[in-house]
């Protein structure tokens, strides 16, 4: 977790950069489309079938900028989820999952998602680490189950 770095950028060209030992770099580059991915995920491993308008690299800008923490507390939050470890990412995966989906059907705002998300990694008490698909069974349920709790009680 601590070579992962987020950065801000605008123009949603470049998808992930990795650096290698000998400090180059290389970097996945596609148009800003998710057609493009999602097409990639369903016809894997044969590729594409549709070629989408190449990105032109002559007229290409592309720009990053440094998250701001204030504007963007999720990102601390989850680089802490991470270094914690164990249960904690796959808690947090699973709610982001239900809230994004509540915003989506319009049950609750936006700004809504990440204090959700938080309240309930606090709200974890068991084990730190699942052993067995039962115990993810689980642990999806109890998801869902205290999702739906916090829900009602923020929208009472």
């Amino acid at each position: 977790y601590e070579n992962i770095k987020v950065v801000i950028h605008p123009q949603s060209i470049v998808h992930g950069i990795i650096e290698l030992l000998d400090g180059s770099m290389m970097a996945y580059l596609s148009p800003p489309d998710m057609r493009f991915a999602i097409q990639y995920a369903l016809f894997y491993p044969e590729g594409p079938i549709y070629k989408w308008e190449k990105l032109n690299l002559k007229n290409l800008t592309l720009e990053f900028y440094p998250v701001d923490d204030e504007k963007f507390p999720i990102i601390k939050y989850l680089y802490n989820v991470v270094k914690k470890g164990d249960i904690y990412p796959a808690i947090l995966a699973i709610s982001d999952e239900i809230f994004v989906s509540y915003f989506i059907d319009g049950k609750i705002k936006f700004s809504q998602i990440v204090p959700l998300i938080m309240e309930l990694m606090e709200r974890w008490k068991g084990k730190n680490e699942i052993e067995n698909i039962e115990e993810l069974f689980n642990l999806i349920e109890w998801v869902k189950r205290e999702s739906e709790n916090l829900i009602k009680t923020y929208l009472s």
